[in-house]
């Protein structure tokens, strides 16, 4: 086998350990917490040669789906929430390996502390028990499109006061918020807090 299939081989066995957690498409993904999807992606690129690694933990929120692909439809973004974990000791995980023999021990030491800290780190009862818990116990970098993913959510558990604070700070230059993101959604506030209170979602 060559180191694709080497590496891919490694990380289903890996995965087969860990209760609702598999490996696929590159990444370890829990889909056991719906509406929630909870995510591992190790590799940055796979060759059949030698595997770079460069990890991101991603959390997709199903509801805001549909409002992101009607109101963004160019943005390709898989993952609503995204950070860098890092290794036991602080630093950042990355690397680049030709050699399964040395490859091995590193993933599999990532992955047996990275799985279970995702697991652990959301609250994924519920849409308002993600949202009342998050971010403050999550290191989120909230510039950016996920800052326009956090209104949303903000706003799927009726909390609209939110992303108008925040189209605020854009308006006084605060360059943190996408102005223009949230330009789009500001005049859709009444029909989409309408939605929510008629259908449970912010867009029809």
């Amino acid at each position: 086998m060559n180191m694709k299939e080497k590496s891919y081989e490694m990380c289903r066995a890996l995965a087969a350990e860990y209760d609702g957690w598999e490996f696929q498409g590159g990444g370890f993904v829990c889909k056991r917490h719906k509406p929630f999807v909870l995510g591992l992606d190790v590799f940055a690129k796979v060759a059949m040669s030698h595997v770079s690694l460069q990890a991101i933990e991603w959390v997709k929120v199903g509801p805001i789906v549909r409002s992101i692909k009607v109101l963004f439809p160019k943005y390709k973004i898989p993952c609503h929430f995204t950070r860098q974990p890092k290794n036991e000791d602080g630093s950042i995980f990355v690397g680049v390996y030709s050699d399964i023999s040395q490859l091995e021990p590193v993933i599999e030491k990532f992955v047996r502390s990275a799985i279970p800290n995702a697991s652990t780190r959301y609250c994924l009862d519920g849409i308002e028990e993600f949202a009342e818990q998050f971010p403050q116990d999550n290191p989120f970098n909230f510039i950016g499109m996920q800052g326009v993913h956090y209104c949303l959510l903000r706003m799927l558990v009726g909390d609209f006061d939110y992303i108008k604070k925040c189209y605020e700070e854009a308006l006084a230059g605060n360059n943190d918020y996408r102005f223009d993101e949230l330009g789009q959604i500001m005049p859709l506030l009444e029909e989409m807090e309408s939605n929510l209170k008629r259908t449970g979602r912010l867009m029809k």
